[in-house]
Parts: structure tokens; sequence; C-alpha cells
């Protein structure tokens, strides 16, 4: 038996102008269609990963972390099965 695909996610990194991780940062990704929200916080090595989220988009995605300015990254488009 197999089990379909129906998701996708976003994995990645949040690190400061030099390069060191910034645990827990806050990751926050919206799907713009629907409203839908996803969290997430890095851990110890400034990673974070944004399982099950609905394919397609686009999604807008703003890294916060207290002391730095937000960055928003918009115009995301999620592929079925394709971590971005």
């Amino acid at each position: 038996m197999r089990a379909q695909v129906t998701t996708s996610s976003v994995q990645g990194s949040v690190s400061d102008t030099e390069g060191e991780p910034l645990i827990g940062a806050t990751v926050r990704a919206v799907h713009e269609p629907s409203g839908s929200v996803y969290g997430a916080v890095t851990n110890i090595d400034g990673r974070f990963n944004l399982p099950n989220l609905r394919v397609g988009g686009p999604y807008s995605i703003e890294v916060s972390y207290l002391g730095y300015d937000s960055e928003l990254f918009s115009g995301i488009v999620l592929r079925l099965g394709e971590p971005y």
C-alpha cells in the first residue's frame, strides 16, 4: 500500500549577518488565498521546518527575531511533495 502525498513543506535556516544561527527565531507562513497560517521556531542550529502545507500559493513568509528587523518573503508557490 502506498500513501498519497497531498502537501508540501518549507525548510530552511535563519542566521545573523555574520552567519551565526539565530535560535528561537519565529517563522510564519500565510497561504494568501485561504488565510491559513503555519508557524515554527528555529532550533539550536537555526533550522526550521514547516510540514504539511497546502500546495500552491502564493505564500508570504515572515521571519522575526527580537532585536532584528523582520524579513518578509512573498510570492512563494509550493509544489506537491517538493520541499521549498
